[in-house]
């Protein structure tokens, strides 16, 4: 059991809490999941949860150990008794859990994320890594589909832009784009649209001033069966 306070019976009958700070750290790093870590040169408190580290704002170690206070008070290791109602007073009184010096450096003792978990976390922290992993994963999808690359050249969907495309019946075809590559928007959207077209010279030579949207600002994960129902069970030739 992790000892975090000692009780002291002062003259006046009053009880004074001393709070160990590293007996409260040990609880948030060994019983309650938290550790600190620097990731591009700033710094984040994570939580164990699930089976991976996710980031943490501050405020939930003091959250989590409040809770803990409130749920397994009867198990708190304390030299004397004291009432359940005083102690928590005494915690809100002290605010012994500081965001400071002492707990980024004892909850980055002795850790490193994994490869796999630092990626995780990099793609809830870091928009453009998120943005250039989602449009590459979106990429190697397409490509495993069979859909075919090119240039947007007649402008039905965004002239200059890349386009990929699939044959899915006799005069149908499922295509994804990418709107905006030209501007300055930071976030790559994908746009998925469905052509009547007899043939490929057809659909890239003509410009549809109409095409037929399945969903703009597709997300594969999200979206997948939407997409699914548009591939399968099509007689393409």
């Amino acid at each position: 059991m992790i000892k975090i306070a000692d009780i002291f019976e002062l003259k006046n009958g009053k009880k004074k809490v001393e709070f160990f700070h590293l007996g409260i750290y040990d609880l948030l790093r060994e019983k309650l999941g938290f550790r600190y870590t620097r990731i591009n040169k700033k710094g984040y408190y994570l939580k164990y949860c699930s089976g991976i580290y996710k980031v943490a704002c501050f405020h939930e170690l003091k959250d989590s150990f409040l809770d803990f206070i409130k749920n397994d008070f009867d198990s708190i290791e304390l030299n004397i008794s004291t009432d359940y109602h005083d102690f928590i007073n005494e915690y809100y009184r002290q605010s012994p859990i500081k965001n400071g010096d002492f707990a980024r450096e004892y909850l980055s003792e002795n850790f490193a994320l994994s490869d796999e978990n630092k990626h995780l976390v990099l793609l809830e922290i870091d928009f453009k890594y998120s943005n250039v992993f989602v449009k590459n994963e979106m990429i190697k999808f397409l490509n495993i589909q069979g859909f075919i690359e090119k240039i947007d050249k007649v402008g039905s969907f965004c002239k200059g832009c890349p386009l990929y495309y699939k044959k899915i019946n006799l005069d149908e075809f499922l295509v994804i784009n990418i709107p905006f590559c030209n501007s300055k928007a930071s976030q790559t959207n994908f746009d998925l649209w469905k052509i009547s077209a007899k043939s490929e010279k057809e659909f890239l030579l003509r410009k549809y001033t109409n095409p037929k949207s399945i969903m703009l600002g597709f997300d594969l994960r999200r979206d997948f069966n939407l997409f699914d129902n548009e591939i399968k069970n099509k007689n393409v030739c």
